[in-house]
């Protein structure tokens, strides 16, 4: 064999072991994807066999998952030899193996290895620059083995409807542990899997994206916000978020719910007179101060010790913190100065006798603009312009008649607005309700 055959021979076998180094790094602090999910690898194994013997012989030999199996015999760059898959699927069956049983064990490792080989080739060529490179999605197996989990955890809950949390938003939460990194999830991203598969019936877009000089097309991926129109859709939203937390083991539902119960009831506390009750902005902007110092103070791993999640003392810690409830108080409502009538200027003592006003310039009526006089009768009383600091803008009539408003309205400043106006009461210009069931209007004698 010549030098430079030799020289290839140690290249390859270097790489091999660099390849090998890598995935033991990887798997002391594994990651969630496919070549690491229990659940995944069992499904896939009953898949090729059905009757279970592959995978409890995997499992008697601590061989669990596709990242385990890749490297129990050769390596990703070097295949097998027939004693070597012989060897494994005698102790895997406990005896000797039937040609089928050794075909699918064949199989089964050529899968793992692909697997492993696509995913360090994933790694390589992600860019971190990218928002959505961040977020890895969780196989279907994994999340539906987690979810049994949760619901045999928390079983006073029933995680169906309003409180069943999309894939996307479990995803987004498990890419926080995965990552390493903390963000906020904001309410208007947890939505629910209802919305989830309501936006799937619907064709997805394409576009056209340009990789290496070259025209690919590409799938734009749906993505679902959540209803936050009132307190109760709020509240859901915020339970959503816990429970996704929880799956991942990222913060336990308790925590997370003793942080939302605190939100509530300062929201529905009285206030002192001359003061404004907690808004739903305020309870958004305290949520979003909280999880800004969690992430600017916290510098331990995220991953769970003994399934205790690592963040449950750091954010407990929080929710009395004057940085965070100093926005779920009460503000001052903005009274309205009357203006002082302009003082009455007495003539100059000249003997002049003063001049009458024109009778036509006191019965002379102010011109009504056009948007006046298009304005319902039910809501001629109320003022229909919103102005709570940077939140302004008209505020939508028909939401505030009993027909209501059947207009596509998005998340704007704590609250809905569809095109027509802001979704507020046209009565204490609040979110949530309209002037049809304000409380705060006094009835009509």
């Amino acid at each position: 064999m010549s030098q430079l055959d030799w020289t290839r021979v140690e290249n390859l076998v270097t790489t091999v072991h660099v390849v090998a180094t890598l995935f033991h790094c990887v798997k002391f602090v594994p990651a969630m994807t496919l070549v690491d999910s229990l659940a995944s690898f069992e499904k896939r194994c009953n898949d090729i066999d059905d009757s279970g013997m592959m995978w409890n012989g995997l499992k008697g030999h601590d061989v669990k998952c596709f990242s385990a199996l890749a490297f129990a015999i050769g390596t990703p760059q070097s295949a097998p030899t027939d004693t070597q898959y012989e060897e494994l699927a005698t102790k895997v069956f406990g005896g000797a193996p039937t040609l089928g049983q050794v075909s699918g064990l064949r199989r089964l490792h050529f899968e793992a290895t692909t697997l492993i080989v696509a995913t360090l080739n994933e790694q390589v060529k992600s860019d971190t620059a990218d928002p959505g490179a961040l977020v890895k999605k969780l196989p279907a197996a994994e999340k539906q083995s987690r979810l049994e989990k949760q619901q045999a955890r928390l079983a006073g809950i029933k995680m169906t409807g309003e409180l069943a949390p999309s894939h996307q938003l479990l995803d987004l939460a498990n890419s926080i542990i995965e990552s390493g990194a903390i963000v906020w999830i904001a309410p208007s991203r947890c939505s629910k899997r209802d919305d989830e598969i309501h936006a799937n019936i619907k064709p997805s877009s394409s576009t056209v994206q340009v990789e290496n000089s070259t025209l690919k097309l590409a799938q734009v991926p749906v993505s679902t916000t959540a209803d936050l129109g009132t307190e109760l859709k709020l509240m859901w939203a915020f339970q959503r978020r816990g429970l996704a937390m929880d799956n991942c083991r990222l913060l336990d539902w308790g925590v997370h719910e003793t942080w939302l119960h605190h939100m509530l009831n300062a929201m529905t506390r009285e206030c002192p007179t001359g003061y404004h009750a907690v808004r739903t902005e305020q309870v958004i902007k305290a949520d979003r101060e909280l999880w800004t110092i969690l992430a600017q103070e916290n510098s331990a791993p995220l991953r769970p010790v003994n399934d205790v999640p690592a963040l449950n003392a750091p954010f407990k810690a929080l929710v009395t913190d004057p940085r965070v409830t100093m926005f779920l108080l009460p503000v001052p409502s903005s009274v309205s100065k009357n203006v002082a009538a302009p003082a009455q200027v007495t003539p100059k003592a000249t003997g002049d006798t003063p001049k009458p006003v024109p009778a036509n310039r006191l019965n002379k009526k102010r011109k009504l603009t056009r948007a006046q006089k298009a304005c319902p009768a039910e809501l001629k009383d109320f003022n229909l312009r919103l102005s709570q600091g940077s939140t302004s803008g008209p505020i939508c009539w028909g939401y505030n008649l009993k027909t209501g408003c059947s207009n596509e309205t998005s998340s704007q400043s704590g609250g809905l607005k569809c095109k027509r106006g802001f979704h507020a009461c046209a009565n204490c210009h609040k979110f949530g309700h309209s002037v049809v069931s304000c409380r705060a209007l006094k009835p009509k004698a």
